[in-house]
C-alpha cells in the first residue's frame, strides 16, 4: 500500500499512479519521498501479520542513483531485511560505503526483456541456466494475470505491463 500521493508527490504522474519507465521515474522521484514509500511499504505489511522477506526496487528506480540507493539501503539496514543488490549497480553508483559485511549482491540478473519473443523464453531461461557462471545470480520472472491487482501493481507499459506477465503464464499452458 502505497502512502496518499500528497506524502510523496514526486513518485507519481499526473494520472496519480506511479511511473511506469525508469527514466521517468527518476527524473521525478526525491529520495525523502521514496524513503516514506518503502518505509509505508514495510510497515504496511508488517501492520497486517506479513514479515517482508526483502526489497526490491520498482522497476530499478532505486539503482538509478546514488541518492535513492542509499535510501534502499538505508532502509532496509533499520528494518534488518534483505535487499536486492547487483554488484555493477554498487559499483557504477560507487555505494561500496553503504554495504556492511552481512549484505549480499547479485553477480548475475537474468530477466528476459521485451525484445525477447514469448516463443523464445524457454529457450532464453533454459541457456541462461545452462550457461550460468560461478557467483550469485538473480532469476527474474514475472508471472501473473491480467487482472485489476497486476494491472495496479505493474501498470500497463508496453514493456512489462500487467498484460505481459499472464502472456508468459499462456505460453507456459500451450506447451
Amino acid at each position: 500500500m502505497l502512502p496518499p500521493s500528497d506524502t510523496v508527490p514526486s513518485l507519481f504522474n499526473p494520472a496519480g499512479t506511479l511511473f511506469s519507465t525508469t527514466p521517468e521515474a527518476v527524473q521525478h522521484d526525491k529520495p525523502a519521498d521514496a524513503e516514506r514509500e518503502i518505509r509505508a511499504q514495510v510497515e504496511g505489511a508488517m501492520a497486517v501479520g506479513i514479515h517482508p522477506t526483502h526489497l526490491d526496487s520498482h522497476i530499478g528506480v532505486l539503482f538509478a542513483t546514488p541518492e535513492l540507493y542509499a535510501v534502499y539501503v538505508k532502509v532496509a539496514h533499520e528494518y534488518h531485511l534483505p535487499f536486492i543488490a547487483m554488484k555493477d549497480a554498487v559499483q557504477r553508483l560507487q555505494a561500496q560505503s553503504l554495504l556492511s559485511p552481512n549484505d549480499v549482491f547479485f553477480d548475475n540478473v537474468v530477466i528476459a526483456g521485451p525484445d525477447v519473443k514469448p516463443d523464445q523464453w524457454k529457450s532464453f531461461y533454459l541457456n541462461a541456466i545452462k550457461n550460468l557462471t560461478p557467483g550469485l545470480t538473480y532469476l527474474i520472472v514475472h508471472l501473473a494475470y491480467d487482472d485489476t491487482e497486476s494491472r495496479a501493481i505493474m501498470g500497463q507499459n508496453d514493456d512489462y505491463g500487467a498484460a505481459w506477465a499472464p502472456a508468459r503464464l499462456r505460453h507456459r499452458h500451450q506447451r
